[in-house]
């Protein structure tokens, strides 16, 4: 049945994508904070207080998912000749993958709410208290799982970009104070 109706199926490539994703995401953080200590950025953009004054969750997250990676990483140095207005792919790491965080947050919803539901027709129902009967609809169409997989191939683009755009930051003279 699966195979036939599809959504059972896409759900399975969904969740599988999803549980990458989340784990790209937290590398994505590893990796800004591994920028931050390698450029010798200025922390400021990292600040708690910056990111709870805006209230996205996921920004909030992401900052905090930076700053513990640079904790676990031995901390940071800022490099004081650094420009305090970093490129864009620095400073603003915690909003890129916070509105990324979100994306999979809303995949994970969906996907939650279609494993834990019935997908079946025709749906048979019965109570102590009433006759047995057969509903038909359309519980098996995967409207809501292919908005899930979307949002998941939307964050992971976000995060592959800004990734590019961090590299790009660390090996392009103009960009990374003459480093090799």
């Amino acid at each position: 049945l699966a195979l036939v109706n599809g959504t059972s199926f896409m759900t399975a490539f969904a969740l599988d994508a999803l549980v990458a994703a989340k784990r790209l995401r937290t590398r994505a953080e590893e990796l800004t904070a591994w920028i931050y200590r390698l450029v010798g950025a200025h922390p400021s953009p990292l600040d708690a207080r910056l990111h709870q004054v805006r209230g996205h969750t996921g920004q909030i997250e992401s900052a905090r998912g930076i700053r513990a990676a640079l904790e676990q990483q031995g901390g940071l140095q800022p490099d004081p000749t650094r420009p305090l207005q970093e490129v864009y792919s620095i400073r603003c790491a915690p909003q890129w993958l916070g509105a990324s965080f979100e994306q999979l947050c809303y995949a994970e919803r969906l996907l939650h709410a279609e494993v834990h539901g019935v997908s079946d027709n025709p749906i048979l129902l019965a109570s102590p208290h009433e006759d047995p009967v057969a509903l038909h609809g359309g519980n098996f169409q995967g409207t809501q799982v292919a908005f899930g997989a979307d949002a998941i191939n939307g964050a992971l683009t976000h995060i592959g970009l800004l990734a590019e755009r961090q590299l790009d930051a660390v090996i392009s003279p103009s960009l990374n104070a003459g480093a090799p």
